[in-house]
């Protein structure tokens, strides 16, 4: 059984155990992986009997209540497998529920089974299965988990190698099961007749959601129809071949489509599609539309200069021309998002230095009748950071979750990740920080979408949320087993759709009615 236990934020709980031991020598894996001692390769230095969580989890963190326990049990020798299935190096009978523990809030002893798998790898070139180093225990609880409640594992001594070297210390963690939510979510299967990849890019036209999904070896997308439940194809003749990002924008009567090398446009009406000039048009490819113009704006990283460089245009799809954007003034938003406001291109993101660990929030209002920008106040503005959404109300820009990274010479990159968020008012030229009560956990490079009334959040985390500016209240969506990694989304005006990652499947959200 094969399963996948490495994402950061998934349905289950996920702890990593490492097993380690001060030069414990055991032969029964063989020398397929390992340290050898004193130059004997026919044995291993096995590392065992001590346990730690590798990466501790927020205990406010929320875990779907309905969801298993996981958690990964790594042999931390250098060898990734080991001889065969017979020598592998855990004695799984050890992992049990006599000591893999859940206790609720009130110390009681949540009843449910242990299974644990087996890292499975299978070797082509001598036709074999091998052990793995990794080992999924796996317990699931006999019912659901009451909801906003924290909870307690335990991993006791008994769990031990199959040299019979008990762990010497026991591991403690906890962890919060999560609200029921509002809402419900819907399996999307992402199959047309020819088996449209179900990632890439995506928006709504007004009756069907458009998506572009792009490969290697080329790209093709198609329209889904929610009302029918039906896809119909899309021509890809004189489609760019090699259009592997970038964004899009639809017109009303177009899809335009711009990568910051190369562009294209495509009609439904004729299933047709027409270059896009790239005479004076900008590297960068960060888009919105106005109405009349896609005003494209970014930075992109000079070769010849080594550095950013700042460059916008403003394309008219009537004339197949671009005109420049002013750089003056602007701001130096290497990480930024943009929305358009009906009057005004409004920048906000960070310059980053990564080798400085310099980051800091910069912002600017772009005037395409003016051609001039004015840059963001940052008093109350939100925390440094990059991978944030940026969404446009009708009034105000909203700035919500992201991360920030940390480096130091020869050490691990280290990440904080956030569910802050921030309001701006162009009007006052003033931020509004969103509430912190009831907020969904903490991510980045996530989905957010703006309802007419709501903004809702969601990908890289079982739980996404609901925000509502009137009120600066937020509400959890039910807990979604549809994929989490999903990178696009669209509202039709009564439901969610996200898809995207290389899922195989979508998914849907119908929100409770307003």
């Amino acid at each position: 059984m094969k399963i996948n236990i490495l994402r950061k934020y998934g349905i289950s709980l996920i702890l990593l155990i490492l097993l380690t031991a001060s030069f414990l020598v055991i032969s029964s894996c063989g020398g397929g992986g390992g340290v050898s001692s004193s130059g004997d390769d026919s044995s291993i230095k096995y590392a065992g009997p001590f346990m730690y969580a590798q990466r501790p989890l927020d205990e406010e963190d929320w875990v779907d209540p309905t969801s298993e326990i996981q958690v990964l049990i790594t042999d931390s020798t250098y060898g990734y497998h080991h001889n065969d299935i017979s020598s592998c190096w855990l004695d799984t009978s050890s992992v049990n529920t006599s000591s893999f523990l859940v206790y609720d809030d009130m110390d009681n002893q949540v009843p449910g089974q242990v299974i644990v798998y087996n890292g499975e790898i299978f070797d082509p070139d001598t036709w074999k299965w091998y052990c793995g180093r990794d080992y999924a225990a796996v317990f699931t609880p006999n019912g659901p988990l009451k909801t906003d409640t924290k909870y307690n594992v335990k991993l006791t001594k008994d769990i031990k190698g199959v040299n019979g070297i008990h762990a010497y210390e026991e591991l403690n963690f906890s962890f919060t099961a999560g609200p029921q939510g509002v809402g419900a979510w819907l399996g999307w299967p992402l199959k047309n007749e020819k088996g449209l990849p179900p990632h890439g890019l995506g928006l709504w036209t007004g009756s069907e959601i458009f998506v572009w999904s792009y490969e290697s070896y080329g790209s093709r997308g198609g329209f889904y129809n929610p009302v029918s439940d039906s896809w119909r194809e899309m021509s890809t003749e004189n489609a760019p071949p090699d259009f592997l990002g970038g964004t899009i924008v639809w017109t009303g009567t177009e899809v335009l489509f711009w990568s910051g090398l190369t562009g294209a446009r495509y009609t439904p009406a004729t299933d047709s599609w027409l270059p896009v000039s790239t005479l004076n048009a900008p590297r960068t490819s960060q888009a919105v539309w106005t109405g009349k113009e896609m005003i494209v704006w970014g930075y992109y990283l000079d070769d010849f200069m080594n550095d950013w460089t700042a460059a916008g245009g403003r394309y008219n799809p009537a004339t197949d021309i671009w005109l420049p954007v002013s750089t003056a003034n602007a701001p130096q938003a290497t990480n930024g998002q943009a929305v358009w406001t009906g009057k005004e291109l409004i920048v906000w993101g960070a310059y980053a230095d990564d080798y400085a660990n310099d980051i800091r929030m910069v912002g600017g209002r772009y005037n395409p009748v003016t051609d001039s920008w004015v840059s963001l106040s940052t008093l109350n503005a939100p925390s440094p950071r990059i991978g944030h959404t940026a969404i446009w109300t009708g009034t105000e820009m909203i700035i919500w979750g992201g991360y920030r990274r940390y480096t130091a010479w020869n050490q691990p990159d280290h990440y904080d990740y956030y569910n802050s968020g921030g309001r701006y008012n162009p009007t006052t030229d003033s931020w509004t920080m969103t509430s912190m009560e009831r907020v969904p956990p903490e991510r980045a490079d996530h989905i957010a979408i703006w309802t007419g009334s709501r903004m809702l959040v969601f990908g890289k985390h079982v739980y996404g949320g609901i925000y509502d500016p009137l009120t600066d209240t937020w509400t959890p969506m039910a807990p979604s087993h549809v994929p989490l990694d999903a990178t696009s989304g669209v509202w039709t005006g009564e439901r969610l759709y996200v898809w995207g990652n290389y899922a195989v499947d979508g998914g849907i959200y119908i929100p409770p009615l307003q």
